[in-house]
């Protein structure tokens, strides 16, 4: 049992499940921040989970010691190329009350219901509640794909501005590109602009890149650090195979980002080491 203040906490489990239960008393505010990663122990690889929503409850208290009215806030994230959709399922007499904001900041834009479902734009959403202890109610989370721009690359290099009009919905660019060639994808970014709230981890916006390693959907590390092109500062995303999906996002008032990007092929094939697993005696070995 965790309780009071812990600013790390590690949980290595011996299985692949992980069960986490709250226990909130009247008139208890807590506030829980967790982040997590999933990671193949074959290549050390940290991936993402198809049809799998997460979520992780950020505070829930209750109004005061007589009341019967309790609140929750839960973030909600799924991987890049879904939108998630929230089902409600309530009594009609049930005083529940839900808000819905389609995005990680509480300045995010309000989706309404229809239907007793919540329809999100993005992979990203906070779910407020406020509950009666009265009656119970179902939510159930779930997410659909989203169209992705198909572009297909050959030789030369195309240059890309981001977000463009025509490419872009309001808070998302998404592409898969694919070479005709059978050859690998290179994406260079060379220079981001970025204005808004700053988290490490780039929850609010940032550039990123996904693919399939071996049936699995695999995201790399999300950038969104303010770079200028004349500073020669670069990030490169390397394919595995013939195609790579990439993602711009942003979550309007919270930030605004743009950037500039180059797209060619090339024989060169993305790599991964394992730091752990040189540590513990592996062997580095390659062929040109």
């Amino acid at each position: 049992m965790l309780c009071g203040s812990l600013s790390l906490t590690d949980l290595h489990p011996g299985h692949s499940t992980i069960n986490m239960k709250t226990t909130v008393y009247p008139s208890t505010v807590f506030v829980l921040h967790a982040q997590y990663m999933i990671e193949d122990k074959a290549t050390g690889m940290k991936t993402g989970m198809e049809r799998t929503v997460h979520s992780i409850i950020l505070s829930t208290s209750w109004i005061d010691e007589g009341s019967k009215f309790g609140m929750a806030v839960h973030e909600v994230q799924t991987v890049k190329h879904k939108q998630i959709s929230v089902v409600v399922d309530k009594p009609p007499a049930c005083q529940h009350k839900f808000l819905v904001l389609d995005g990680p900041g509480y300045f995010c834009r309000k989706i309404e219901l229809s239907k007793n479902i919540f329809h999100s734009q993005t992979f990203h959403l906070l779910l407020a509640s406020l509950v009666h202890s009265s009656c119970q109610a179902q939510v159930q989370f779930g997410d659909q794909s989203i169209p992705l721009i198909p572009i297909e690359h050959g030789e030369g290099i195309k240059f890309m501005k981001l977000p463009h009009k025509s490419l872009c919905n309001v808070k998302m660019c998404a592409f898969v590109f694919f070479s005709d060639q059978n050859r690998q994808l290179n994406i260079t970014v060379h220079s981001i602009k970025y204005i808004g709230e700053n988290e490490e981890n780039c929850k609010y916006g940032g550039v990123t890149t996904a693919q399939y390693l071996k049936n699995k959907y695999v995201e790399d590390v999300i950038i969104c650090k303010s770079t200028e092109r004349a500073a020669g500062i670069r990030r490169s995303f390397y394919s595995t195979n013939s195609t790579l999906l990439l993602f711009l996002f942003w979550f309007e008032p919270h930030s605004r980002i743009t950037a500039e990007l180059s797209i060619r092929t090339t024989d060169c094939k993305f790599v991964h080491v394992c730091p752990c697993a040189l540590a513990n005696g592996a062997k580095l070995s390659t062929t040109f």
